[in-house]
């Protein structure tokens, strides 16, 4: 990352008041703004409301009021968050907002209704998936991604993680460690944790619950490393890449979902990421190459050693996981992760798949978020298995 560009975004993250407005002026439309909140609803509805300012009861049963009683929703309910944002530092239910624009999801913070269970489901799934890869002579690596409060808790600000919450990395690491079934192998696991920490803010998006396209490159290079030397019989090296980069963009992070300000109001809320783009392109030596090997491709077919799995951190293509992996290992590698579906899913399906029982990689990567391990979703998945089995 060039200087033009640390600076750049450097001077883009400054904080949002100092950029906008005075305080005085900042103070004058915080005050025309509940002026305008009063006049929305009836004044006898605001002496009837019950709860806490501090814990958010006041901010969730005024929005809930608009819901109900103005007709024009959205602009009442972008004011609203604005207002709460602006005052109390909260967002809709969801949303943690911490220290200095920075945003959470609460499943990573705050433990599931069923915690004990979800993690329960996730170690059985684990181990399904483990006696999966016993029966055949495919390896499988679990890559393991840190919360984002554990990477940046300095930004967290008061919130205190309960101890369930600080234990899902070592539920997931030990999942991995423990051998229950006779023939299961070892597995390798790479834990992304120091080198995430070693970037500090940079690892993760402000706005986002993912992590960064620099996050992605270095725990791709350390990663490639730790294959290259647990894995010495892959055939590496097989083509060569190069970043084509271009300008940084503005990018609003899948956690602004949590703060409806609407259009107009955006500006006032937490200040935007810039975000790296960049595209992987074969170099001119390897595009020569492919040329003079076509031939042999046809006649022999393409062979992919490695083959990845995982989840949006792994599947959107914004992130660039997998087209890190393929330079650092100089090969390409099918991507099979999908979004929405967490990691179990999509490794439950790509077992199943034709391409993995026709062709079983040599190496499967698995990309697993820790907050995985208890998050609402696991038990679910694992009736459906059991389900399609029965």
């Amino acid at each position: 990352m060039n200087m033009d560009y640390r600076n750049g975004l450097r001077r883009f993250n400054t904080d949002r008041r100092s950029r906008l407005f005075p305080s005085s002026a900042f103070g004058f439309l915080l005050a025309l703004m509940l002026f305008s909140l009063a006049g929305l609803l009836p004044w006898k509805q605001w002496f009837v409301l019950e709860g806490n300012w501090k814990n958010g009861e006041i901010t969730s049963a005024v929005g809930k009021l608009y819901d109900k009683e103005h007709p024009a929703r959205n602009y009442a309910v972008g004011l609203w968050a604005l207002v709460s944002y602006t005052l109390f530092g909260e967002g809709q239910k969801g949303l943690f907002v911490g220290k200095d624009g920075w945003l959470f999801i609460k499943e990573e913070l705050e433990p599931s209704a069923h915690e004990h269970q979800e993690v329960e489901a996730a170690r059985e799934l684990i181990e399904i998936v483990k006696s999966h890869f016993a029966e055949n002579e495919s390896q499988l690596l679990i890559t393991v991604i840190p919360a984002k409060w554990r990477v940046v808790p300095e930004n967290l600000g008061e919130k205190e993680i309960a101890p369930d919450i600080a234990l899902r990395r070592s539920y997931l690491l030990d999942a991995f460690s423990n051998k229950q079934a006779v023939g299961q192998q070892d597995i390798a696991v790479f834990d992304a944790y120091e080198t995430m920490r070693d970037l500090g803010e940079k690892a993760f998006l402000r706005t986002d619950t993912h992590w960064t396209p620099q996050a992605t490159e270095s725990v791709a290079e350390r990663l490639s490393q730790s294959i290259r030397q647990q894995f010495t019989d892959l055939s590496y090296d097989q083509t060569s890449f190069e970043w084509q980069r271009s300008d940084p963009e503005i990018f609003r992070g899948d956690l602004y979902n949590f703060l409806p300000l609407g259009r107009g109001l955006e500006m006032f809320g937490p200040s935007p990421d810039l975000i790296e783009t960049k595209q992987l392109v074969l170099t001119h030596e390897a595009i020569n190459g492919a040329i003079n090997n076509t031939e042999n491709i046809l006649f022999d077919g393409l062979s992919f050693p490695v083959n990845l799995v995982g989840t949006s951190y792994s599947a959107n293509e914004r992130w660039h996981f997998a087209d890190a992996l393929q330079k650092s290992l100089g090969m390409e590698i099918p991507n099979h992760a999908q979004e929405g579906k967490g990691p179990f899913q999509p490794m439950l399906e790509y077992l199943v798949s034709e391409e993995f029982i026709e062709s079983p990689p040599e190496l499967v990567i698995w990309e697993i978020p820790e907050r995985y391990m208890g998050v609402e979703g696991n038990q679910k998945v694992l009736e459906e298995y059991r389900s399609k089995q029965s």
